[in-house]
């Protein structure tokens, strides 16, 4: 009776602590034993399907040390992981989300490029899906040395904030009908650690939407331009990137972008700021490039609630095809005038010209004087 009390006891003191500090983070490592599937759970540690509330390490294969490991997934899981790590302890990792294949994160972090000289990267293909549950980060290049890249061609869908170079280099590219969606993205975001860069792509008809705020170089007070956005818009191509709060430029950046006919459709809801740092006033610099033919004019190229400028937006016009200038940065929308360059004959078009010319003179001349 004593032993069943005291066992009893013991229970309940476990699921108290449980329920204090909930589940305990364990891990579980891909070692590829049958093949490259994730789904197979002959190919994780233990031989079993690691749903629940483990962490996953894609990297080296087990004790074999082969990197990086090459993983895919083309089916959806019977459940939720509790983490994802894609490349850590100075392993690299590949992690292909097919057609087909769902992936969902719980409990933990999910990172791509957990430490210094591991690289990461996700490929998010066309019918695929890539979720963060529960208000969980998703961090790209967690520490400084690492690396960590994410392309989007099908669903990245994260209910919490998704940090594109934490502490490293990191991008998210976004392809084809990709769509992306974030509490919030930051870019760069730096800390206590490095000097991180991040990089966001869009192109094609691809989407990139936030519930809350963008933000760059938050905590990165190092000189040089660390954080780029890049949005091509080709022709028949409708390309947006949405945020629903404010958006925040703390450190020097660059902004792309890459226009064939229309306004680029870069919306921020709220208050555009650039803030000045500890190295100095914030300076965006634009950069932008006509496609396939651009006709003079005015575009628009980013749209705001309002402007908190205390930094500056300059341009660095690097295209040939013709002279960019900054027409305004007005109190709702940032507006650039494009005027494309006079086509200049060639010689050999003058020397006809010039003939021709001197053709219709001397026949003039001789009319007149008949």
């Amino acid at each position: 009776m004593m032993q069943t009390r005291t066992m009893m006891n013991m229970l309940i003191a476990v699921s108290a602590l449980f329920l204090l500090t909930g589940p305990v983070q364990a891990w579980n490592e891909f070692d590829g034993d049958t093949d490259d599937n994730f789904a197979v759970a002959a190919n994780w540690e233990g031989d079993h399907l690691p749903v629940g509330t483990s962490t996953l390490d894609i990297a080296d294969i087990g004790s074999s040390g082969l990197s990086p490991a090459s993983v895919f997934l083309d089916t959806v899981l019977p459940g939720s992981i509790g983490g994802l790590h894609v490349g850590i302890g100075g392993y690299d990792g590949t992690l292909e989300i097919r057609n087909g294949g769902t992936l969902s994160v719980a409990t933990y972090y999910c990172r791509v490029g957990r430490d210094a000289d591991s690289t990461g990267k996700v490929d998010i293909l066309d019918g695929g899906s890539l979720l963060v549950l529960n208000s969980k980060v998703t961090d790209f290049a967690d520490k400084a040395g690492g690396s960590g890249i994410v392309n989007v061609w099908g669903t990245f869908n994260s209910t919490g904030r998704v940090n594109v170079g934490l502490y490293g280099d990191a991008e998210l590219n976004v392809f084809g009908s990709g769509d992306v969606d974030a509490d919030e993205l930051y870019l760069a975001y730096g800390y206590t650690d490095g000097s991180p860069t991040g990089l966001l792509t869009l192109t094609d008809d691809a989407t990139v939407d936030t519930v809350g705020k963008l933000e760059a170089g938050t905590w990165d007070l190092g000189a040089g331009t660390d954080w780029t956005i890049r949005i091509t818009d080709d022709l028949g191509d409708d390309p947006s990137l949405h945020v629903g709060g404010s958006a925040v430029f703390y450190k020097d950046g660059l902004y792309q972008p890459q226009i064939s006919g229309d306004n680029i459709d870069f919306a921020i809801t709220g208050s555009l700021s650039l803030n000045a740092q500890a190295a100095g006033p914030s300076i965006l610099t634009i950069e932008p490039l006509a496609l396939s033919g651009l006709a003079s004019g005015d575009y628009t190229v980013m749209t705001y609630a309002s402007l908190t400028n205390n930094g500056s937006i300059v341009m660095n016009d690097t295209d040939a095809s013709g002279t960019w200038t900054i027409k305004e940065v007005g109190a709702t929308e940032l507006v650039l005038t494009y005027a494309e360059t006079a086509e200049i004959p060639e010689p050999g078009t003058l020397l006809l010209l010039g003939t021709g010319a001197l053709g219709v003179i001397g026949y003039l001349k001789r009319k007149r004087m008949k």
